[in-house]
């Protein structure tokens, strides 16, 4: 007799490939974000996994459709943030605060989003580049409603279109995301990601 599973519950197996999937996918951007995209082989990605080559083609049919996926859930990972901070009862500086954090303090040291794009545009698939295109879009609509409530809210700028700003703030913030020299601007994360707001909301001229 066949054992009953509990409802709600996904089968055992099931969470197992989730699991591991979500490990291919952490070790792979560990290892691209290190060595750029060229130097990475999947054998090398299946060894630090600890799975054979072909067990690692069971999630992902190729490389480039592995690093679509690695991008994506970068983009998807800052997009949540963004929209978790959205509806939240904040200022706009306050929200601001929060989304730089993230992507400056809690995203993996070295995911340059800016350095991904080129290695998008260079090797995947117009397929595969659509899929990041997709998810970028999606990072950039959350981040452009939190600009919008911003200039609702008569804390931003009236004049310069909710998206044009989201565009600006993403740009400043990837410019020191995952940096390998903070020491360069001496500020920890944490206080860097002040700082980065500090300039977007009054510029860098001398009051």
């Amino acid at each position: 007799m066949t054992p009953t599973r509990r409802r709600g519950r996904p089968p055992t197996d099931l969470v197992a490939q989730g699991e591991r999937r979500s490990e291919i996918i952490a070790t792979a951007r560990q290892l691209f974000t290190q060595s750029g995209y060229a130097a990475v082989s999947l054998g090398q990605i299946a060894d630090e996994v600890g799975v054979t080559k072909s067990a690692l083609y069971n999630h992902f049919p190729s490389k480039e459709a592995l690093y679509a996926e690695v991008v994506c859930s970068l983009m998807a990972s800052i997009a949540e943030a963004i929209r978790r901070v959205a509806d939240a009862p904040l200022s706009t500086a306050e929200r601001l605060r929060e989304i730089a954090g993230h992507a400056l303090v809690r995203i993996p040291v070295r995911s340059r989003i800016d350095e991904m794009m080129r290695d998008v545009a260079e090797h995947l698939s117009p397929e595969e580049r659509a899929l990041v295109t997709t998810a970028h879009g999606e990072m950039l609509d959350a981040m452009t409603a939190v600009m919008q409530r911003g200039v609702d809210a008569g804390e931003l700028r009236a004049d310069l279109p909710a998206d044009f700003l989201a565009t600006s703030f993403l740009m400043l913030v990837s410019g020191y995301q995952g940096h390998p020299h903070l020491s360069a601007v001496d500020r920890e994360p944490e206080e860097l990601s002040d700082h980065v707001v500090s300039l977007f909301l009054e510029g860098a001229g001398r009051r």
